[in-house]
């Protein structure tokens, strides 16, 4: 946990599950040939059923975590969001996914605060899961 420092405050794992020991975390690809449409309602679309894919995974991992004796706490990947930036009237979800896919491997944070995956660039919707164990034996 202590490898969360620089993600902002209010928005680290243990801020939201404070006996969090570790993080689950993953991502979906955007399939790209949404972009091919010259409508934005494509992409609307698969934007909100990218972010409805990764809450289900959340909410399934949790689910069967805790049948196993593993409290586990589900994180949207989008709204609804706990805090707002009232100065950029935009919100902000309750913690930092990027950090996390950071910390997990699954890239860098770009200068735009975006995962940015080798393979995939910025197009991946994230999704993560705070644990009450380690996550080393």
């Amino acid at each position: 946990m202590t490898r969360f420092a620089h993600a902002p405050k209010g928005f680290r794992p243990y801020d939201i599950y404070p006996d969090c020991r570790s993080v689950v975390v993953f991502a979906s690809p955007f399939p790209l040939s949404t972009f091919q449409a010259k409508a934005n309602t494509p992409y609307t679309l698969v934007r909100n059923k990218m972010v409805e894919k990764v809450d289900w995974v959340s909410l399934n991992a949790s689910s069967e975590l805790e049948t196993d004796g593993i409290v586990s706490v589900p994180i949207p990947s989008a709204e609804p969001y706990d805090y707002g930036d009232a100065d950029r009237t935009r919100g902000r979800g309750i913690m930092s996914l990027e950090h996390a896919a950071v910390l997990a491997g699954l890239g860098v944070l770009g200068k735009n605060t975006l995962l940015m995956n080798e393979r995939f660039g910025n197009m991946l919707c994230l999704g993560a899961v705070p644990v009450s164990i380690d996550s080393k034996p």
